[in-house]
């Protein structure tokens, strides 16, 4: 009654009629029920994880109570549990045959399948099609079959390839050449040397220390020419390897030191890392970061893994052994290019900690930083890209900002705006990897959330655009950027650290040049706040960098008396002298165009600007040049050139896009100095700085009549 169905039953009293025949010889009864759990367990190990029901009643005292009843359900319950299988019986295994089996045309699918994992074992994890359709009873009729097959071998991680190359003969000679490894010519030497663990001090399990005994063993070795062979293992050990593996593996990493890298499976590339990153078979921590680096840039593209694993090692490397001419900021930098991540809180970190040189601030890092690109909306410098050193321009006004703001309060312009809120990167060495460091956690770096911090954000992008005016009056480019909340005095820094030189004084022949009594110089003061010429300029005293109101009348009488020809000194600047460049006089405006032209009372001081100037260049509603404008309005101010010429398609005429793009930029050359329309990634783009006005137009109802 205890038993849970009349199969059960009758197995049972099968089993109870064969001992009465033949009683077994009964082993002690355990004592516990979890000794007989244990027993069970053990033995299911042994047998694939299956019992039969004899090996669960030999261990079992005899049901002859409610008790061992109990501990039946007991004993079952905790097999299912376990996932262990209880079987009548276990098909005996037959042994094993150098000869490969016919099969019959009835043979099962698993029959099959065990047959070709069994072959493909003897190759190295790889199998022919030749191989497949040999086992196969009617070839490739049956498709079913086949399928089964293949997908099956596609989950065992076997390889079906259309040949095998040929394995060399074996020699009596030993096959492997004892030679120096030579690291290349150009590693970097030096760093922190990895010294060999105190006997009471090592690292690692079993796997890892004798993985790196065997490197050491080996470390010397490399193979004559030898076949590929395919190897793939979740954790690749020399132990993991056969003969002709090994052949393969020294033949490709001498051909690798050589500089002729060959293509291999992955777990080849992760056993020499391995060596790599405990620097066995090199002279130098440099050495082996070196060749790790080019290793993964190498391999990257045929093994994407690598770009899980290997930065992270070799920041791990970098923190361990220090190598020579090597730090995390160029690392980062690496990793940044290769793989395009955001990392670029961590980018700024290191280069802050590494002494805030804007020489060597990327110039993609900083315009992210400041959440404006120059390169992707400015219409000027898509037309002087090639004139105006840009990217050295910024360095320069942000290298004179930040002196003058160190000189005036103490802090730098990064320390200033340093984030409050910052992350330690911590994590245990070679995650992953077989080595015999220290478990440790190690820390990589204590990360500042500096792209979160607006700010620090908004005055790098005042900074960037201010110096961005000041190239567009040296190359005589009317319109200028507004909206720029820098106060007068930083605005006279940057105008001054970007000033050309003057041109050099030439003197006649026979009359050298005449200066002035150096005793008649009046001495700078303190009163007129002017700078030594050596010296960063003299500021106020404060912690914030004071914005700029649109009011400030002393930015606009600077801006208004500026001789653009003369060079103006530093102090001379702070003191209220010069400014900035003239601009020219405003277009009448068309009286033909009505209140079009008319800007609302409102209206902010840097809006509507242009509207005289932008009106003629859109020309009368319904021209071609309006209606090309109004599309590209309508589609969020981008469009692709395929929709602008869908605008035109059913016109009489033929209209070409480019024509009448190039035929509106001129007219804009000719009154604002400056296109309307450029061209970014694939895109035709309407310049920001002219969008509201167009806008105003488009939303006006005189326009339209």
């Amino acid at each position: 009654a205890r038993l849970r169905d009349q199969e059960d039953l009758n197995h049972a009293l099968k089993i109870t009629i064969q001992d009465l025949q033949n009683p077994p010889q009964q082993p002690a009864p355990a004592d516990s029920r979890e000794e007989i759990l244990k027993q069970l367990v053990d033995r299911a190990k042994q047998q694939d994880f299956v019992l039969t029901h004899s090996d669960i009643l030999e261990l079992l005292p005899e049901l002859d109570s409610e008790t061992d009843t109990a501990l039946l359900d007991y004993v079952m319950d905790s097999l299912f549990e376990a996932d262990i299988e209880v079987v009548d019986s276990i098909p005996e295994t037959p042994p094993p045959s150098d000869e490969p089996a016919i099969l019959v045309d009835d043979a099962p699918p698993q029959e099959v399948l065990n047959q070709l994992i069994a072959k493909a074992e003897q190759q190295g994890s790889s199998l022919t099609y030749s191989d497949i359709l040999d086992m196969l009873p009617d070839g490739e009729s049956d498709t079913a079959l086949l399928d089964y097959v293949m997908d099956s071998l596609l989950e065992a991680d076997i390889e079906v390839v259309d040949s095998i190359p040929e394995t060399p003969p074996p020699s009596d000679d030993d096959p492997f050449i004892l030679v120096d490894v030579v690291p290349p010519a150009d590693a970097a030497s030096g760093g922190i040397p990895i010294p060999p663990p105190a006997p009471d001090e090592q690292h690692g399990t079993a796997e890892s220390r004798q993985f790196l005994a065997d490197a050491e063993n080996h470390v010397h070795r490399q193979a004559a020419p030898a076949a590929a062979v395919p190897f793939r293992k979740a954790r690749p050990t020399y132990a993991a390897m056969n003969t002709e593996q090994r052949r393969w593996y020294f033949y490709w990493r001498s051909q690798l030191h050589d500089g002729s890298p060959q293509p291999c499976d992955l777990s080849y590339l992760l056993i020499h890392i391995y060596e790599a990153i405990s620097i066995i078979g090199f002279e130098s921590s440099g050495a082996a970061f070196n060749h790790l680096v080019n290793l993964w840039k190498h391999y990257r593209i045929a093994h994407p893994e690598l770009d899980r694993l290997l930065p992270n090692w070799l920041e791990d490397f970098i923190v361990l052994h220090q190598p020579p001419n090597i730090d995390l900021l160029q690392w980062q930098s690496t990793v940044a290019s290769l793989m395009g991540e955001d990392n670029l809180n961590t980018i700024i970190e290191f280069w802050f900690q590494a002494g805030e040189n804007f020489d060597e601030l990327p110039s993609d890092v900083l315009f992210r930083l400041a959440a404006y690109d120059p390169r992707e909306s400015s219409g000027f410098y898509q037309r002087h890209a090639q004139t105006a050193d840009f990217d050295r321009a910024c360095q320069t006004a942000l290298a004179a900002f930040d002196a003058a703001l160190r000189k005036t309060t103490g802090k730098s312009l990064f320390h200033t705006y340093k984030p409050e809120y910052s992350r330690v990167i911590k994590r245990n060495p070679f995650s992953g990897a077989i080595h015999g460091y220290s478990p440790a956690e190690i820390e990589i770096a204590e990360i500042h959330f500096w792209s979160d911090n607006l700010r620090l954000s908004y005055s790098l992008g005042d900074i960037i655009k201010y110096t961005e005016n000041a190239l567009r009056r040296q190359h005589n480019y009317l319109h200028q950027m507004t909206g720029i909340s820098l106060d007068s005095k930083w605005k006279r820094v940057i105008e001054t650290a970007l000033q050309p030189p003057p041109p050099a004084a030439t003197a006649t022949p026979d009359a050298p040049a005449q200066l002035e009594d150096t005793d008649k110089i009046a001495p700078i003061s303190d009163a007129n706040q002017d700078a030594a010429p050596d010296q960063p300029a003299q500021l106020e005293d404060t912690d914030e960098i004071a914005p700029i109101s649109d009011d400030d009348a002393e930015a606009a009488d600077a801006a208004a008396d500026i001789d653009p020809t003369r060079t103006i000194t530093l102090g001379e600047l702070l003191a209220g002298v010069g400014g900035a460049p003239k601009q020219p006089a405003e277009s009448k405006p068309d009286s033909r165009l009505g209140g079009i032209l008319d800007r609302p009372a409102d209206t902010p001081d840097d809006l509507l600007t242009d509207l005289p100037e932008l009106a003629k260049i859109m020309g009368a509603y319904g021209s071609d040049t309006s209606r090309l404008i109004k599309v590209m309005f309508e589609n969020g101010w981008e469009c692709t050139h395929d929709v602008l010429e869908a605008t035109f398609k059913d016109d009489d005429k033929v209209i070409f896009v480019n024509n009448l793009i190039d035929e509106i930029n001129e007219h804009a050359l000719e009154e604002i100095n400056e296109t309307v329309i450029f061209e970014h990634a694939g895109y035709w783009v309407i310049e920001e700085e002219f969008r509201d006005e167009i806008e105003h137009i488009f939303n006006h109802p005189d326009y339209y009549r």
